[in-house]
């Protein structure tokens, strides 16, 4: 009896999310952003069990072309997810602020901190690690190395594990 009360507690949420609407949950979180400025044109979606991949998408902020971004996933097992965008190209105009292109941004989630998001950098020019405190609204990022970029390393400080950004939104 208690393996069927355990089997159901563990396989009927697993069931619930592989056959849930993803596409229409991209859709409505891709609504709100829009109602701030932030518009994703010309993706190709694609479901799979556990998630959802977006490729070949524009992202515009306030209608200008800020990226292109090749592949973008999200992946849940209802306790832990993951997001990876991989190969964002910035327009030309950002090159003084951030390097061209990024090889891949990794965003992870766990309820066991619910209020946090774990950020992942990942790019021969830039390397950072850090985190987004949703609780609290900031935004932290540690950096190995100072970046390239001349505009961004004035707003880092120097301490004792590398340059850190830090900012409240």
């Amino acid at each position: 009896m208690v393996k069927k009360i355990l089997l159901f507690v563990v396989v009927l949420p697993w069931l619930l999310w592989a056959f849930a609407p993803k596409k229409e949950l991209y859709y409505l979180l891709e609504k709100r952003l829009a109602d701030r400025g932030v518009v994703l044109a010309g993706e190709e979606l694609r479901e799979t069990p556990v998630g959802l991949t977006v490729s070949h998408a524009v992202l515009y902020v306030k209608g200008v072309q800020v990226a292109a971004i090749e592949k973008a996933s999200v992946w849940s097992l209802l306790l832990y997810s993951r997001g990876a965008v991989t190969r964002i190209t910035l327009d030309p105009s950002l090159k003084r602020m951030l390097p061209e292109a990024i090889q891949q941004v990794a965003v992870t989630h766990s309820v066991l901190h619910p209020s946090i998001l774990y950020l992942h950098i990942d790019d021969p020019q830039m390397t950072a690690s850090g985190t987004i405190d949703l609780r609290t609204r900031a935004l932290r990022l540690s950096f190995a190395k100072a970046p390239a970029s001349e505009l961004l390393r004035r707003r880092l400080k120097k301490n004792g594990e590398g340059w850190v950004y830090e900012q409240r939104f």
